[in-house]
């Protein structure tokens, strides 16, 4: 259970909520949702310094990666083109780590 002193809490309580699941019936979730992981705040592109591509930015493609391998149904895993050529060659490495292929398209 949540104390009363959490934000959620208390906005919750604010809008009418006593308590138990969510939702018009009450049937919903009763306890809040966790995050698994945590990378700070840095975001996508962060680069750690002395580094070309950093330990934070790794971590995060293979999140998304294993996610996708999770994935029910056939659809490809698109990333924007945003990245420069060794985020690329990261993301191409930590593809093939998992048995993907992998292809560029961009600079």
């Amino acid at each position: 259970a949540v104390s009363g002193s959490n934000i959620g809490h208390r906005l919750l309580s604010m809008m009418g909520w006593q308590g138990g699941g969510l939702g018009k019936d009450g049937a919903g979730i009763s306890e809040p949702i966790s995050a698994e992981s945590e990378f700070g705040r840095q975001g996508m592109g962060f680069k750690e310094s002395g580094r070309d591509v950093g330990k934070v930015f790794n971590m995060k493609i293979e999140k998304i990666i294993k996610e996708y391998i999770g994935t029910p149904g056939y659809h490809d895993l698109v990333f924007t083109t945003g990245f420069d050529n060794p985020q690329r060659a990261a993301m191409h490495k930590i593809a093939r780590k998992y048995g993907l292929k992998s292809k560029s398209f961009g600079k």
